[in-house]
């Protein structure tokens, strides 16, 4: 029996382990690498990724992260439109973050300030605001 032979080998098909798996062969596409993954679940069906509420935000203090979760966001937003790809249940529902005390006013403002100096599209709301907007 002839055994398949790959460049990469990636162990683990949950987020991290697809998503470098899916970087990889779109970058070496030109030199023909080959990539496999090995996911103990193959159908998924208890894969604990796929059953794990799981989360993605943006609010970070720094840049460099508000930019790799805006990238992550971007990647999981047009994932359905890939080849083989038409069981990604992603769902993007949004976060809250409240403050209670001054100091935590200005680092949420701080942060704000970072966020959507770095592109998120992400809103400051004053206490009336946010009971307007989910009044339960």
């Amino acid at each position: 029996k002839t055994m398949a032979k790959f460049d990469v080998l990636i162990l683990g098909g949950g987020v991290m382990g697809m998503s470098t798996a899916c970087h990889l062969a779109m970058r070496g596409a030109a030199k023909n690498l080959r990539v496999a993954v090995v996911e103990r679940d193959a159908s998924y069906r208890q894969a604990s990724a796929l059953l794990s509420a799981g989360g993605m935000r943006q609010q970070f203090s720094l840049e460099q992260n508000v930019k790799m979760s805006m990238y992550g966001l971007e990647f999981l937003r047009h994932m359905h439109s890939w080849p083989s790809s038409d069981n990604v249940q992603f769902q993007q529902q949004g976060y809250v973050f409240l403050a209670n005390t001054d100091s935590a006013v200005k680092v949420l403002r701080e942060n704000h300030g970072v966020q959507t100096s770095a592109g998120a599209d992400i809103s400051l709301l004053l206490p009336s605001q946010l009971k307007m907007q989910y009044p339960w």
